[in-house]
């Protein structure tokens, strides 16, 4: 797939498209968060690679801070059980992993 982003654990971060980036909203709630759980908000000289601007905290209605890129909320996927799966890609045709650009992969796999 190419370069991805990953969190501390080396985990694949994905991005909904049905999110939006301005104003920052989520699609993904309730039973949604079991499945996709939002990546902590990170401080930004901890993050290496990420090209993207818009790395920022956001603020759900749930209560939660979730980290974003290109203003957009990112996720892990809970069925990826071990640094480097990626088994979310593609999901639903609506979660894809993230380049440090923040473009999609849109590659299946």
């Amino acid at each position: 797939m190419g370069d991805i982003v990953v969190d501390g654990r080396g985990v694949t971060v994905y991005h909904f498209t049905k999110d939006s980036a301005w104003p920052m909203k989520t699609a993904c709630t309730g039973d949604c968060l079991k499945k996709w759980p939002v990546v902590a908000t990170l401080a930004e000289n901890a993050v290496a690679g990420v090209t993207a601007k818009g790395f920022v905290t956001f603020d759900r209605p749930d209560g939660v801070k979730q980290q974003t890129i290109d203003y957009r909320p990112i996720r892990t996927f809970a069925g990826d059980a071990e640094s480097g799966d990626t088994s979310g890609q593609g999901v639903g045709e609506t979660w894809y992993a993230v380049s440090p650009d923040f473009e999609l992969i849109a590659v299946s796999t």
